[in-house]
């Protein structure tokens, strides 16, 4: 589906597979992308990025491939009788952007509840 609107590939695109992108319909490259977007997350390791942020406690991380978890605690403001809060779950997975940047991507799971048994 190459025509007169289509970008001009980056140089660090070979030509051939310029020219085989080029060819795609929608459907076929946007599976490229996520197929590409798979690529880079496997390559790269967030659990080694992971720092607590101001008034944050890192519990635990723990990587498990195609993500890693982190349970952490945080203190909201002085004064607060219930801090620290948590712990909370989160999956963390990095993502590089077609810019090149990359940034970990937080997401979260919910409260960790202790399993007690008395």
């Amino acid at each position: 589906m190459n025509n007169n609107t289509d970008p001009t590939p980056p140089d660090a695109v070979p030509p051939s597979i310029a020219t085989e992108l080029g060819q795609l319909d929608g459907e076929s490259l946007r599976a490229v992308l996520d197929y590409g977007q798979a690529l880079l997350n496997s390559r790269i390791d967030p659990a080694a990025r992971i720092e607590a942020g101001p008034n944050e406690e890192i519990v635990s991380v723990e990587d498990h491939g195609t993500h890693t978890t982190v349970i952490k605690r945080q203190d909201c403001a002085d004064g607060c009788d219930e801090c620290p809060h948590g712990p909370y779950l989160y999956h963390v997975r990095s993502e590089r952007y077609v810019t090149g940047e990359e940034d970990l991507h937080w997401a979260y799971i919910g409260k960790v509840v202790d399993e007690c048994t008395s």
